[in-house]
Parts: C-alpha cells; sequence; structure tokens
C-alpha cells in the first residue's frame, strides 16, 4: 500500500464493509495509517455512515442500528482509529445513500445528523468529500450528511 499512496496528498476512503469479515475497514486502516506515514500523507476523509454514534433519534434510529450493527460495527472501530490519530480526518456519516443526481444542496451536521435528514445522493456526498480535501474543511471533526 505504501507505493500505491506514493506523491498523493490526501486519502479518500469510501469503502464499504466486509459482511463476512467484520474487521474489514478496521484492518484496512491499521495498513493505511503506516502507508500514509511513509508517506508524509497527513489528511484523510474517510466515508463512514449515519448511525456510528447512535445519532439517529427515534424508533427509526434503533431500529436501523439493529438492522446495520455489524457495519456500524467495523465502521465506528475503524473511525476511533482516525479519532485517535493525529491525522487530519475528516469522517463523513451520510443518511441513506441514493443514486440520485448531484444537487449541490445539502445540509452538513458536526457530531449529529441534520434535522429531519433522510438520505442524500451518492453524487453530492462525493462533491462534500472533495470539497472537504480541496477547501480543508471539517478537519478533525465527524460531519453528517443529508437533505
Amino acid at each position: 500500500m505504501t507505493d500505491a499512496l506514493a506523491g498523493h496528498d490526501a486519502i479518500i476512503s469510501c469503502l464499504g464493509t466486509d459482511l463476512e469479515n467484520s474487521d474489514f475497514l478496521a484492518q484496512v486502516t491499521d495498513a493505511l495509517v503506516p502507508a500514509m506515514k511513509a508517506n508524509k500523507i497527513t489528511r484523510i476523509v474517510y466515508l463512514a455512515s449515519a448511525g456510528i454514534d447512535k445519532e439517529i433519534p427515534g424508533i427509526a434510529g434503533t431500529v436501523v442500528t439493529f438492522m446495520l450493527r455489524k457495519p456500524l460495527r467495523d465502521h465506528r472501530a475503524a473511525v476511533d482509529l482516525w479519532r485517535n490519530s493525529s491525522f487530519d480526518y475528516t469522517i463523513v456519516r451520510p443518511m441513506q445513500l441514493t443514486d440520485g443526481p448531484r444537487t449541490s444542496v445539502y445540509r452538513t451536521s458536526v457530531d449529529s445528523i441534520p434535522d429531519n435528514g433522510k438520505q442524500i445522493s451518492r453524487a453530492d456526498v462525493a462533491q462534500f468529500m472533495l470539497n472537504a480535501v480541496e477547501d480543508q474543511l471539517f478537519i478533525r471533526q465527524s460531519v453528517g450528511l443529508a437533505y
């Protein structure tokens, strides 16, 4: 992985979980940290999921957290590694992902989710992540995204 990161300024991680290996994301993060250090890369924008901090309110939050408990646990383990590191991370926690178009009109909420937010398109999440890297936004913060 060290060679693959050579010459890069930042990392954008959009990995999903592996339902058969519940530690997949934490294992990838463990491998990514020394590769980033070797290449003097300090910036990472990491795509997790709303729910990793049990921030989705009400019965819907309880149901979603239960249904997605294994992927959320894996994301949480990786996020904890970033939070306990010296890297300039941004944790991105979108609500339900859709295949809709990029609108460039979405809401953010640090350490929570936007009020009454239900979903967001993958295209808008991608735009947010690129902007976070390019404009050095939300350094060492966890951001919920939704319309």
